[in-house]
C-alpha cells in the first residue's frame, strides 16, 4: 500500500474522533512511524480549517464565522424539538437529546457539524437521511424527521435509544458467551435486512450499536452506508460516490485497499465485532500484535480467539475501557475463567470468525444471514456450516444437544401399476404433530403428487391417483379426520396449483370442518389449511371473505409459542399475499418484512418461503415504480432457487419469468430475450398441460415479442395464454382481464385500434367486477384503454378515463413513477385540444416524475416536455 493510501486510511479513522481520543488512536495506528503521523496530523489541521466560504450564500458570508459551541445550542428549538443535552459527537456531527414541545416525545437529534459545512459533508449528511428513511427494522434506530435550522444547519431526528454501547452493555451485565452471541445474531439480522434493502452499512463497530434494556441492540449511524447498484451485464457490484469513508480499526481488507465494497465487507466487520465482544480484545496477529488495517489488507493471519484469551492482555489490544485488565478479569466479565472461555470459543466459534474474516470476500459467508444462521446453530448445539461435516463432528454436536427422542412416525407404502393403485397409510403415535405433518407431506409430494411415478407415466394415471386419494379420504375422513385431513390438504393444494381452485376450496372446507372439533385450534396443518383457503378465496376474487379468513388465522398464529416461529411466518406470508392480491401493497409489504425477520432465524432462511417473499416484494417494488429494486429482489430469489431446486423446477421458472418481465418493462430487450424464452421453454417441458405458470410465461414472452416488433407472434402467444386462463379460472376472473390487456397491446401494435379498445374494455370490466375500482389492476387497465381511445380520436372518452384514473392512482401507489404515463397522456390530450392552462400542471409533473424513474421514464419525460413546449409556443 502506498504512503498516500496509508495516510488517507488513518486520517479517515481519526477525523471522526473527539480530540481526546485521537492521540491514542494515532499512537496505535502509526506505530512509531513519525513521518506517517506528521502527514495525518497535517491533514487533520487542514480539515479543521476547511474552505467552507466557497460553499456559502452571500448572506451567510456576513454572518458570525465562528461555529457555535455545543453548549450554546442547548435549549434551542430545532424544528418541533428543543435540545436538552449532548449525547455524543464525531467528525460528521453532534448528537443531542431533544424533546418535542407539544407531545413531550424524546428523540436523538443529529446536527451536521458547523453551520458552514462543506458541500461534500452536506451531501453525505443528506445521503444518510435518505438511507435511514428506507429502513424499518426492530434492531435499527428509526428515522423520524429531518430539516434545516434557521442558520442553515442540516438535522435529522432518530428514535432515542436508552441504553449503552455494545461492549459497555455486555461487560456491565457480565454476559456469558451464549448471551453475547445472541446479541450479535440480532445485529446480524439488522444488517441482513439492510442488505435486503440494497444497503451496505460499511461502518459496523461497537460504538454504532446501542443496547436497550429491554429492547435489544439498535444499529445506528448509516452516515457512510452505500446503496448497491448491480451491473446487469456482469453481475458486479459498483460503488456510489460515497465510497471512501471508513473506520480503519473495523474496515475490511477491500475497504483498506480501496476496492469495490459489497455486502461481504459488512460480513467481515460482523466477524470483528464477534471477536471483540467475545474476547474483550481486537483481532491480533499470532504473536499478539493488533491486526492493524494494513496487515488485514495484506492478508496477514490473525490469532484464533480461543488462543488469544489464554494469553495476557497488551494495552494496544483493548478497544476501550481499562487497559490493565488481566486475562482472568476479561474472562470473569464473561462468567468464565480463561481456561473455560478458551474451551467455549475453541472449535465452532473459532471457525465461524475465521470464515467471516477471510481476506478474500468470496471465501466469507455468502451473506450476513448465513453468518447469523451459523451462530444460531452453534448456540443450539447443531453442526455449523463453517466446519467440515464429518461423522465425528456431527455426532459430537448431537451429543451436546442431549437429544434422546427418536421420531417413530408415519410409514407410507405406495404401489402404482398401469391398471390399479394401492395407497396405504399407517400412522403411529408421535410426540410432535408438526413432525408428523411434514413427513407425510414430503413423502406424498415426492412419490405421488409432484415428481413421482404418476407424473412420469402420464397425466391420466396422475389424475387417477388424485381421484383415488380423494375418494378414500372423503370416505374415511369422519373416522380419522386428523390422518386423512393431512393427506387431503396436500391433494387440495395440488388441485389449486393445477387451476382447479373451486374443487380445492370445497375440499379444504370439508377437511377444516372435520378437523376443527378433533384437533387443537393451533394445530399446524389446520392453520395451514385455513390460510390456504383464505388465499384461494382472495385469488378467486372473494376479497372480503378471504381476508377475514386470513385475519383469523393470523390472530391464532400470533398466539403461538416462539418455537413455532415458522408457522407464524407462514401465516404472515398468507396474510401478506392476500393483501397484495387485493391491491393493499403497503400492508402486504409490512407483513412480508415481519415474516422475513422470523424466517431469518431458520436454516437456509426458511428456504422456499423466503424466496417467495423476495419475489412478492419484487412485484410490489415494480408496481410502485422501482424497477431497480424489483430486479435485485428477483435476481436474488432466482439465484437461491437455481441453487436449491435446479433450473427447471416450478419455483425457479416462476422467478425467471418475473425477472424477464421487469427487464421488458425497463426496455432491456436483449437480456429479456434469453430469459423469457428459457422460462417458456422450461414451462412447456415441465408442465405441458394448461397451468397458471405456463400462461404467465406465455404472456411475458408475448410482451417481449410486441416490444421487439413482432406483434403478430406476440398476439398468438397471448391468445394461447388467454384461453388457458379462461379454462383454469373462468372467464370472469381478473387474471383474464390481465391477459386481455396483453392481447390488446399486441393487436394495437398492428394498428387494429378499434379491436384493441374493445378487448381492453373487456379487461376493465373484469377488473371492476372482481377487484373493484381502486385496485391497481383496474386503474392500469383504465389507463391503457384511455390511450387507445385517445389514438382513435375519441377525446371526450379518453379524457374521462384519464381523469378517473389519476386521483385513484395518486392515492394508492407509494412511489409516484407509475403516475408519469397517465399524467403525460392526460396533459398531452389537453394540450392538443388547446387547453394549455389545464395541461401545464400535468405535463410538468409528468416530466419531473419521469426524469426520476427508470425504464421508459426518459421517453415519457420527453413526450411531456415536447407537449408543454408546443403548448407554450402556440401561445
Amino acid at each position: 500500500m502506498s504512503d498516500d493510501a496509508r495516510a488517507l486510511a488513518v486520517f479517515a479513522g481519526a477525523v471522526e474522533l473527539d480530540p481526546a481520543e485521537r492521540s491514542r488512536y494515532l499512537e496505535a495506528e502509526c506505530a512509531g512511524d513519525a513521518a506517517l503521523r506528521a502527514r495525518v496530523e497535517a491533514m487533520l489541521r487542514a480539515d479543521a480549517v476547511g474552505h467552507e466560504v466557497l460553499d456559502q450564500t452571500p448572506g451567510a458570508l456576513f454572518a458570525d464565522p465562528r461555529p457555535p459551541r455545543h453548549s450554546d445550542r442547548l435549549g434551542l428549538r430545532v424544528g418541533p424539538y428543543r435540545l436538552v443535552s449532548e449525547l455524543g459527537r464525531g467528525g460528521m456531527g453532534v448528537v443531542y437529546l431533544a424533546q418535542r414541545s407539544d407531545v413531550g416525545a424524546r428523540v436523538a437529534i443529529k446536527l451536521l457539524a458547523g453551520s458552514h459545512a462543506t458541500s461534500e459533508r452536506r451531501a453525505r449528511f443528506e445521503y444518510e437521511r435518505r438511507v435511514l428513511a428506507r429502513l424499518e427494522h426492530p434492531h435499527i434506530a428509526r428515522f423520524l424527521d429531518a430539516g434545516v435550522t434557521d442558520d442553515g444547519t442540516l438535522w435529522l431526528a432518530l428514535e432515542h435509544v436508552e441504553g449503552r454501547p455494545l461492549l459497555d452493555h455486555c461487560d456491565a451485565h457480565r454476559l456469558g458467551v451464549r448471551q453475547r452471541i445472541a446479541l450479535i445474531e440480532e445485529v446480524g439480522e439488522a444488517v441482513a435486512y439492510a442488505h435486503l434493502n440494497l444497503l451496505v452499512h460499511r461502518d459496523l463497530k461497537p460504538s454504532n450499536i446501542i443496547v436497550a434494556d429491554p429492547g435489544g441492540p439498535k444499529l445506528l449511524d448509516f452516515g457512510i452506508a452505500k446503496l448497491l447498484a448491480e451491473d446487469v451485464a456482469t453481475g458486479a457490484i459498483t460503488q456510489d460516490p460515497m465510497a471512501s469513508p471508513m473506520t480503519p480499526e473495523y474496515a475490511s481488507p477491500e475497504q483498506v485497499r480501496g476496492e469495490a465494497i459489497t455486502t461481504a465487507s459488512d460480513v467481515y466487520q460482523l466477524g470483528i465485532l464477534l471477536y471483540e465482544v467475545l474476547t474483550g480484545r481486537r483481532p491480533a496477529t499470532p504473536d499478539g500484535e493488533p491486526l492493524r488495517p494494513f496487515a488485514r489488507a495484506s492478508c496477514k493471519r490473525f490469532a484464533r480467539p480461543s488462543d488469544l484469551v489464554a494469553t495476557e492482555v497488551r494495552p494496544s489490544q483493548v478497544a476501550a475501557g481499562p487497559t490493565d485488565r488481566t486475562a482472568a478479569e476479561l474472562s470473569a466479565l464473561r462468567q468464565a475463567s480463561p481456561r473455560q472461555l478458551r474451551r467455549q470459543l475453541a472449535g465452532d466459534v473459532d471457525a465461524i470468525i475465521d470464515k467471516a474474516m477471510r481476506c478474500t470476500p468470496g471465501e466469507r459467508y455468502g451473506s450476513a444471514q448465513e453468518l447469523v444462521d451459523d451462530l444460531r446453530r452453534h448456540r443450539k448445539g447443531r453442526p455449523i456450516h463453517a466446519r467440515a461435516p464429518s461423522w465425528a463432528y456431527r455426532t459430537a454436536s448431537l451429543v451436546r444437544r442431549h437429544t434422546v427422542s427418536v421420531a417413530l412416525t408415519t410409514a407410507i407404502a405406495l404401489l402404482i401399476t398401469a391398471s390399479a393403485l394401492l395407497f396405504f397409510l399407517q400412522a403411529r403415535a408421535v410426540t410432535l404433530q408438526r413432525d408428523r405433518a411434514e413427513r407425510v407431506s414430503q413423502v406424498l409430494e415426492r412419490l405421488v403428487l409432484t415428481r413421482g411415478p404418476a407424473r412420469a407415466t402420464g397425466d391420466s394415471v396422475r389424475a387417477a391417483v388424485l381421484r383415488e386419494v380423494m375418494t378414500q379420504g372423503r370416505t374415511n375422513l369422519s373416522d380419522d379426520p386428523e390422518g386423512w385431513g393431512r393427506i387431503l390438504a396436500i391433494v387440495a393444494g395440488v388441485l389449486e396449483e393445477e387451476g382447479q381452485t373451486d374443487t380445492a376450496i370445497t375440499l379444504w372446507r370439508e377437511v377444516i370442518a372435520a378437523m376443527q372439533p378433533r384437533v387443537p385450534a393451533d394445530d399446524p396443518v389446520l392453520l395451514d389449511m385455513m390460510g390456504r383457503l383464505g388465499v384461494a378465496l382472495v385469488t378467486r376474487g372473494e376479497f372480503d371473505a378471504g381476508l377475514r379468513q386470513l385475519e383469523v388465522v393470523l390472530r391464532r398464529a400470533r398466539a403461538l409459542s416462539p418455537v413455532r416461529s415458522a408457522d407464524l411466518a407462514g401465516s404472515l406470508y398468507d396474510a401478506g399475499f392476500g393483501r397484495q392480491i387485493a391491491g393493499d401493497d403497503g400492508t402486504a409489504r409490512r407483513l412480508y418484512l415481519e415474516a422475513l425477520g422470523l424466517l431469518a432465524s431458520l436454516p437456509d432462511s426458511g428456504g422456499s418461503s423466503y424466496d417467495r417473499i423476495l419475489l412478492n416484494l419484487g412485484y410490489i417494488a415494480d408496481r410502485k415504480g422501482d424497477p431497480d429494486a424489483a430486479e435485485a429482489l428477483f435476481r436474488s430469489a432466482l439465484a437461491r432457487r437455481r441453487a436449491r431446486d435446479g433450473a427447471e423446477h416450478d419455483r425457479t421458472l416462476n422467478a425467471l419469468t418475473s425477472l424477464a418481465r421487469v427487464l421488458i418493462e425497463q426496455e432491456r430487450l436483449d437480456e429479456a430475450d434469453g430469459l423469457s424464452a428459457a422460462a417458456l421453454r422450461g414451462r412447456r417441458h415441465v408442465s405441458p398441460a394448461p397451468s397458471i405458470g405456463l400462461a404467465d410465461a406465455l404472456l411475458v414472452r408475448a410482451r417481449y415479442l410486441v416490444a421487439r416488433g413482432a406483434p403478430g407472434e406476440g398476439e398468438a402467444l397471448a391468445r394461447e395464454a388467454l384461453a388457458m386462463h379462461r379454462q383454469l379460472v373462468g372467464d370472469g376472473h381478473f387474471v383474464v382481464g390481465f391477459a386481455l390487456g396483453v392481447v390488446a397491446d399486441a393487436v394495437a401494435a398492428q394498428n387494429r385500434l378499434a379491436e384493441a379498445a374493445e378487448l381492453q374494455r373487456g379487461a376493465v370490466g373484469r377488473y371492476r367486477s372482481a377487484a373493484g375500482n381502486r385496485h391497481p389492476g383496474t386503474v392500469r387497465a383504465l389507463i391503457q384503454l384511455a390511450g387507445y381511445e385517445h389514438r382513435l380520436g375519441r377525446i371526450a372518452e379518453a379524457e374521462r378515463l384519464y381523469r378517473e384514473a389519476v386521483p385513484v392512482l395518486d392515492s394508492i401507489v407509494e412511489g409516484r413513477a407509475p403516475l408519469a404515463p397517465v399524467l403525460s397522456g392526460l396533459g398531452t390530450l389537453l394540450a392538443r385540444t388547446g387547453r394549455c392552462a389545464d395541461a401545464a400542471p400535468y405535463l410538468r409533473r409528468a416530466a419531473a416524475l419521469s426524469g426520476a424513474s427508470g425504464g421508459g421514464g426518459k421517453a415519457w419525460a420527453e413526450e411531456a416536455r415536447s407537449s408543454l413546449a408546443e403548448c407554450t409556443a402556440g401561445g
